[in-house]
């Protein structure tokens, strides 16, 4: 017997050296599977913020082309008839003009319709669209903005479309000259546009007056306020202005005005008194202009030659505006949204199909009645549910998973038993939301037996 025990004894002796060998293989291919498992669980976690984010990049990059084809759309409403031909050609200056000037396709279609809407003739549309983004850049303003200045003084002063650089040069001067910024001179320069234009006072004019009253500390819009007075007092002067223009022995009227301009025929009030500069412009916005120029006339008669002679201040204003790294990357910003819209385009009608499928599946949604909506709703809720539990179930699962590594039980053994419990309480819970039906069933069952 003792001889047995000894054999016994040194059998497991000699194989203990084999069961921890094998003991550690086990453990190195349960360590193994852990790390896999993390790795995989890991990927998985990636992979779904990377399809989040892709999908989030799809999504943006489809309204990015969206947005600029409604904005084209809604020049296409101005082009009718024949005039529709120009379409093509204007949609792909629209994006190469963004790029050169640093704009959003959006803001460069809104001015083309501005420009178009303004009855600019379609063939001339894309030359002054062009000139308003020069000016813009190099006014660190929008094109919406000088599209509309350049229409107006256009549309007022009947001037053609190749006039427009020569209009930007004298307004680049006038800023020079003055204490305005482009932004502001372009905003309180429209209202006073028309009257000034009826009443023959040019261009040229206007912006030395308003040179001349804002280096003096004036502001921009006060300063328009004083000269849209001040051409009013002579288009239609009192008695009493009439008058004192007779005592001082000058013409005071709209003739006069648009014969001498409005700079020299304020010059022509140097000798008057204050009491008779009140009598001619009774409007003390008017009065406060009128002397402002005649308190700098030297300075108003220079920048009205200026004004003149203008020729350049365009491009010498854009030279120095976009040189420098936020315009390259605006440029930059430009062509990634041009790029954008190119590739959706390609796409788009796959994009369109998957549209019309769901527009139709969302219509044979609404096609069921009320019976099929109400099951229909019922499986929803009854299906959210059951998610909720399974992430519920989840959630508890890596925690008694982990409670069991802290205490040294391996995964891999409890495992099996949590995925048997997760399918008992999936079970108990569906037996419990679908009980009436299943006592139904056994009732009915029972009555057949």
């Amino acid at each position: 017997m003792a001889e047995k025990f000894e054999v016994i004894i040194g059998a497991v002796d000699n194989a203990s050296p084999v069961l921890q060998k094998f003991n550690q293989h086990l453990q190195t291919v349960q360590t193994t599977s852990q790390k896999a498992v993390a790795g995989l669980q890991s990927m998985a976690d990636k992979s779904k913020w990377a399809f989040a984010a892709m999908s989030g990049a799809v999504v943006g990059a489809v309204k990015v082309f969206a947005d600029f084809e409604d904005a084209m759309a809604k020049v296409a409403t101005q082009l009718p008839g024949e005039a529709i031909e120009h379409y093509g050609e204007m949609s792909r200056a629209v994006q190469d003009m963004s790029i050169t000037f640093g704009q959003s396709t959006q803001v460069m279609a809104q001015g083309l319709y501005d420009i178009l809407s303004a009855a600019i003739p379609p063939e001339k549309a894309l030359q002054l669209l062009e000139q308003s983004a020069k000016t813009a850049a190099a006014g660190f303003t929008d094109v919406a903005t000088t599209a509309d200045l350049f229409t107006s003084i256009l549309n007022a002063y009947g001037m053609e479309v190749e006039e427009a650089a020569r209009v930007s040069d004298v307004l680049f001067q006038t800023v020079f000259r003055g204490k305005a910024e482009f932004n502001e001179l372009a905003s309180e320069i429209g209202p006073i546009m028309g009257i000034a234009a009826q009443a023959g006072v040019a261009l040229e004019d206007l912006g030395a007056a308003m040179a001349t009253l804002t280096r003096q500390g004036i502001s921009t819009a006060e300063a328009a306020t004083a000269i849209r007075q001040a051409i009013l007092s002579y288009i239609d002067p009192g008695r009493e202005a009439q008058e004192t223009a007779a005592t001082l022995g000058i013409e005071f009227n709209a003739t006069s005005l648009q014969s001498e301009g409005l700079i020299r025929s304020i010059g022509k009030l140097t000798g008057a008194t204050q009491e008779q500069l009140a009598a001619l412009f009774p409007n003390v916005r008017a009065l406060v202009g009128v002397q402002g120029v005649l308190g700098d006339l030297s300075g108003a008669y220079e920048d009205l030659q200026l004004n003149m002679e203008a020729t350049g201040t365009t491009q010498e204003a854009f030279e120095k505006a976009t040189d420098t790294m936020k315009f390259s990357i605006d440029q930059l910003k430009s062509s990634v949204q041009v790029l954008t819209q190119e590739f959706v385009e390609e796409a788009s009608p796959a994009i369109q199909e998957i549209i019309d499928i769901a527009r139709g599946f969302i219509q044979t949604l609404r096609d069921l009645d009320d019976n099929q909506k109400k099951t229909l709703t019922s499986l929803f809720l009854n299906l959210t549910k059951i998610v909720g539990v399974t992430a519920g179930l989840g959630m508890l699962n890596k925690s008694v998973l982990n409670i069991a590594s802290s205490f040294g039980v391996a995964q891999a053994n409890l495992t099996p038993w949590l995925i048997g419990i997760e399918a008992l309480v999936a079970s108990l819970f569906l037996v419990y939301q679908y009980r009436e039906p299943i006592v139904d069933f056994i009732y009915k069952l029972g009555e057949g037996l």
